[in-house]
């Protein structure tokens, strides 16, 4: 599953965009701005660290932990998700991400240590960043080649006709 190589992540505060249309071609630059969000946790369609927690509902409410420190997340690989959909307030599959190391690297770059004052999430073990940035939500802008078309079925597992996140087109020189 060949999907983003070389990341380029930049971590934003800001809403979700996407900039891949319907006419996506192997070897387009393409440029997304989303949560990053664990192959593991879309699938089981809840949050590991949170069950109660609508995985492709609620991605800002993914910790740190969960993404950065458990291994069965990192293992499972990342994707990079699009907006919400209005007709069912999910937000929608995005691109894989393949480069596994530079997620990693990033994330726990810009998490930071500190316990959730509200202990809602477990603090990020593996984080290095400063004490007043994020325990949950990772939000990063990649950008890459498409290295392979997806099947355009990357729906959520638990929405209507739901499948995996195995149609998502993967993307390579990130």
């Amino acid at each position: 599953m060949k999907a983003l190589q070389h990341a380029l992540l930049l971590l934003l505060s800001t809403h979700a965009t996407l900039t891949v249309t319907a006419d996506l071609m192997i070897g387009d630059q393409v440029c997304m701005t989303g949560f990053i969000m664990d192959t593991f946790c879309i699938e089981r369609g809840t949050l590991l660290d949170a069950p109660s927690v609508t995985t492709m509902k609620n991605p800002e409410l993914h910790s740190y932990h969960c993404l950065l420190d458990v291994g069965v997340c990192i293992n499972s690989g990342y994707q990079v998700l699009g907006s919400k959909d209005p007709m069912n307030g999910l937000h929608c599959p995005g691109l894989r991400i393949d480069d596994t190391d530079k997620v990693l690297a990033a994330g726990r770059a810009h998490g930071t240590t500190m316990d959730d004052p509200n202990q809602a999430f477990f603090a990020c073990s593996t984080c290095s960043g400063p004490d007043d940035n994020p325990i949950a939500g990772y939000k990063a802008t990649i950008i890459g080649t498409v290295s392979e078309l997806g099947d355009g079925m990357g729906r959520v597992t638990g929405a209507s006709g739901a499948d995996s996140v195995a149609g998502a087109p993967p993307l390579e020189k990130i």
